[in-house]
């Protein structure tokens, strides 16, 4: 309704303005209130988008730099820690060298005195071990990942190390992870010791050998494809795609006629044969495939051959692979079997029950004498680790030849003889006699070792002295165990002897330097498998210190020393990191305090400013109450005036 020109707004209109104006002033004073009482300003993004934003980014980088000092305050205290134990380790290794060994050599020191450093030697050692099982809290530190167990255990009078070769890892600030603590093998040294597989066992091929089992001829296994026979009068492009084992190959190349293909005699190779009358044949292959390459059997010329014998593809030995297969079907004596001897622990294996090479490296590795049979990285042999430092491993025969077959005897024929006791080898004199034999009937011959290089040729040297003597004493490498064994077939009754000449060390050093009273001089094994670190070169310190041998004595120290210099670099790069991490964090500490700073700048309220707003929206408030109960008191007769 208008009167006189004026406009009026009913009750209800005024009511709901009224209403609107109070709910949105109640909704400002109920966001100051809050962040008065908060003291956040950004209660919700919507308070102001760009700036939430912007703190989300911050909280987000201060996260990361929360998680960062943490990880460096972590590995601080590892560091820590390791340093300490690397210098006890230090403290011990320096003592065992400069106080011990080297204060017992030489003619003025007693057996006696000897044998008590053996007992201070085996006293560091068991120091030595209560620090390679040092834990913090729950963790053991040189354990690698696995460190929720001891790292070293004792076994079968060895150490042995059950930690991983990995080191835990966390981010400190690089792009990749970086090692908070060492591993065993890092601190302690090489923790084990191997007879490395010296036969070639790569086995003959069957049907039944996978594609994948094939190294392939040039060593990059068989990449399946397709390849193109021609023999001038069929041209065949055969798909191998979705072949399996040697048997589909020759199965899809035989289906087309005229074609014939098998295996070699020796098993490691294909041929292809074509019957067409004047067959001219080629093999190639299509495309950029390498499948002909690989299968050995690339022959692009035409140059009227009508066989084509490939070259070897290289089959690997796995665990699936049978023992009757091994060196190209050779036939390897299993019967007679070896024995292996590690420490104070010896067991005889025969392997006539097993059919695969994995049977084969189970009943090694069930034995529980520390030691590790696996195929070796180039899938061609057999590999015996020897995981018990200090403890030495041999591996002989048991009358047969099946540790010669395999590839894993530790003293045989040909082993050089500067390998022999530990790399000091067979130390002879120059041009003259090193030893003499003498037999029980008193008949002798002296030997002159000079141009001798291996086992094999200190036999032959041997059995041609006797020869020309006409002393009837024959050598050879004993039948069961190892080592020169010399037999006297004189019938003589008297001694039998090796005796040294001319100041050699050679009979001493071949185990032969002996006066029996029976027929058989048995030198040895001369080349046992000793890990090589802290705990092997300790126990063998003991030993020698027990025996008086000084050179022994003076070697071992030489490896001690060598120890003490990795351990002493170690604790100087563990050092470095911690002082590089102490840096790490005071910048990451500056940065986090600046990154605080500019979020307390979006987030934080100020209170001057809320206060000042919360006192204008309560008077705002008081002045819409006001006005609005005194326009809805207004009658109609108030708009009639």
């Amino acid at each position: 309704m208008t009167l006189a020109g004026i406009s009026r707004v009913s009750n209800q209109m005024q009511a709901n303005a009224l209403l609107s104006s109070v709910r949105r002033n109640n909704l400002d004073l109920a966001r100051v209130q809050a962040q008065l009482a908060t003291g956040q300003r950004l209660l919700t993004p919507s308070v102001d988008p760009p700036d939430a934003n912007s703190a989300l980014s911050l909280e987000r980088v201060l996260a990361e730099q929360e998680q960062l000092l943490s990880n460096i305050q972590s590995a601080t205290a590892s560091f820590s820690y390791v340093d300490s134990s690397l210098g006890d380790a230090s403290d011990l290794l320096r003592n065992a060298v400069n106080e011990i060994a080297a204060a017992h050599v030489g003619t003025g020191v007693t057996a006696d005195q000897k044998a008590e450093a053996a007992l201070l030697v085996e006293e560091i050692a068991r120091s030595m071990l209560g620090i390679a099982n040092k834990r913090v809290g729950d963790a053991y530190l040189f354990g690698g990942t696995g460190n929720t167990e001891a790292p070293f255990v004792s076994e079968a009078g060895g150490i042995r190390y059950v930690g991983t070769e990995q080191a835990t890892r966390a981010l400190l600030g690089d792009a990749t992870p970086t090692n908070t603590v060492l591993t065993g093998s890092e601190v302690f040294g090489a923790l084990s010791g191997e007879v490395a597989g010296y036969r070639d066992l790569r086995p003959a091929m069957d049907a039944n050998t996978r594609l994948s089992d094939l190294a392939g001829a040039g060593g990059e296994g068989i990449r399946l494809g397709t390849i193109v026979i021609d023999d001038g009068n069929t041209h065949a492009e055969i798909d191998l795609t979705g072949a399996d084992r040697i048997g589909d190959v020759i199965e899809r190349i035989i289906g087309i006629p005229d074609f014939f293909c098998g295996l070699s005699l020796d098993g490691k190779s294909l041929w292809i044969m074509s019957m067409a009358p004047g067959a001219d044949l080629t093999i190639t292959e299509t495309g950029g495939g390498r499948l002909a390459h690989d299968l050995g059997l690339y022959f692009p010329t035409a140059d009227g051959v009508v066989v084509r014998n490939g070259d070897c593809v290289r089959p690997q030995v796995t665990e699936i692979t049978p023992l009757a297969n091994l060196a190209g079907g050779a036939g390897l004596d299993l019967a007679s079997g070896l024995v292996i001897t590690n420490g104070t622990k010896s067991e005889t294996f025969s392997f006539a029950a097993d059919v695969t090479v994995g049977d084969l490296l189970n009943r090694i590795n069930n034995a529980e004498l520390g030691v590790h049979a696996r195929i070796n990285a180039a899938g061609d042999g057999i590999d015996i680790v020897n995981a018990l430092s200090g403890s030495a491993m041999t591996i002989g025969e048991n009358g047969g030849t099946t540790a010669e077959d395999l590839g894993v005897r530790s003293m045989r024929g040909g082993t050089n003889l500067a390998v022999l006791n530990d790399g000091v080898g067979v130390r002879r004199v120059a041009g003259m006699a090193d030893l003499r034999v003498t037999a029980g009937n008193g008949s002798s011959f002296d030997v002159n070792l000079d141009g001798a290089t291996t086992v094999q040729d200190v036999i032959d040297t041997i059995n041609a002295g006797a020869a020309g003597a006409g002393v009837a004493v024959t050598a050879g490498i004993v039948s069961v165990g190892n080592g020169i064994v010399l037999t006297d077939g004189t019938g003589g009754g008297g001694d039998f002897s090796v005796t040294a000449l001319n100041a050699s060390d050679a009979a001493a050093d071949l185990g032969l330097a002996q006066t029996v009273s029976g027929l058989v001089i048995d030198g040895g094994d001369r080349n046992p498998i000793h890990p090589d670190g802290v705990f092997a070169n300790l126990a063998q310190l003991a030993e020698a210190l027990r025996d008086g041998d000084d050179m022994r004595i003076n070697r071992v120290s030489q490896r001690l020393e060598a120890d003490m210099d990795r351990v002493v670099r170690l604790r100087a790069r563990v050092g470095g990191l911690a002082r590089c991490l102490e840096d790490r964090a005071d910048r990451t500490e500056d940065g986090k305090i600046s990154n605080q700073s500019l979020l307390s700048e979006l987030k934080d309220t100020d209170f001057t400013e809320a206060v000042t707003r919360f006192q204008a929206l309560q008077t705002i408030m008081e002045a819409t109450l006001m006005t609005g109960a005194n326009s809805l008191n207004l009658s109609l007769l108030d708009f009639l005036r």
